[in-house]
């Protein structure tokens, strides 16, 4: 997986997907309840931009490996 390389090369990642049961050996995954869409409906950018800032903010957070539920109520991953 391209993460695995990415952080053994030193570079943290953030896996953005929909099924955390298919998010088990990532260090970092942003979990989203759009089921065929990751990134939310096509066309909602105000979602899209949401799902990039809470990813943004678990990779600046995140010291060991999370697994973060995406809140699409707040638009930010949950305290």
């Amino acid at each position: 997986m391209a993460a695995r390389a990415l952080e053994s090369a030193g570079i943290p990642t953030v896996i953005i997907g929909t099924m955390r049961s298919s998010l088990v050996d990532v260090p970092r995954a942003l979990v989203t309840p759009y089921a065929d869409a990751p990134m939310g409906p096509a066309g909602a950018r105000e979602v899209h931009r949401a799902v990039v800032a809470s990813a943004l903010d678990l990779l600046r957070q995140a010291e060991e490996p999370i697994k973060a539920i995406f809140d699409p109520e707040q638009r930010t991953l949950p305290a």
